[in-house]
């Protein structure tokens, strides 16, 4: 989505603080080298592994990594493992799901996400009554304080690093 279209789309003249943060931050993950992104996946998987919420839960989202997002983990023989792909495809409700596993550009302690612009995942989750537990998957770097939002955007509930868990929400 090109700028111009992310500030139509949120309804802002001027998209540049998200814009800005947002392009900082992609400068920054990129940079990360590919055998660091390896040990980052390693280590998410072994966070994961030890968190009730992701071992009982029986039907886990996630999405396929563009570019140097963190990969999530595999299927790990669950019986339902749908990959959410944006624009526009969810291969089940996403309200069956017991956890969804978001990737960020950025996320903030109190839950905030900031995606790549197109307010995808807000709109696929904004109308649900019951949502599965959000998980946001990012690198320790992506962890940021704080971050603008807007009306609809949709927080997660908790944010998976490879070197931490932080609970924001308390579902």
């Amino acid at each position: 989505m090109t700028e111009r279209r992310a500030a139509e789309w949120s309804g802002h003249g001027d998209p540049s603080p998200k814009t800005a943060l947002r392009r900082e931050l992609l400068a920054k993950r990129a940079a990360i080298d590919m055998h660091e992104r390896e040990a980052y996946a390693r280590q998410l998987v072994d966070r994961l592994g030890a968190f009730a919420p992701w071992t009982s839960a029986v039907a886990i989202g996630s999405y396929r990594p563009m570019g140097a997002e963190v990969h999530p983990p595999e299927n790990e023989g669950r019986s339902s493992f749908p990959v959410i792909d944006p624009p526009g495809f969810a291969p089940r409700p996403i309200g069956e799901l017991g956890v969804l596993l978001m990737p960020v550009v950025a996320v903030a302690l109190d839950g905030t996400r900031l995606g790549r612009g197109g307010g995808w995942y807000d709109r696929l989750l904004g109308p649900l009554a019951a949502r599965p537990l959000l998980i946001a998957v990012a690198y320790e770097l992506q962890v940021v304080d704080r971050l603008p939002s807007d009306r609809w955007d949709v927080p997660v509930d908790i944010i998976c690093t490879p070197a931490r868990i932080i609970c924001v929400s308390p579902r």
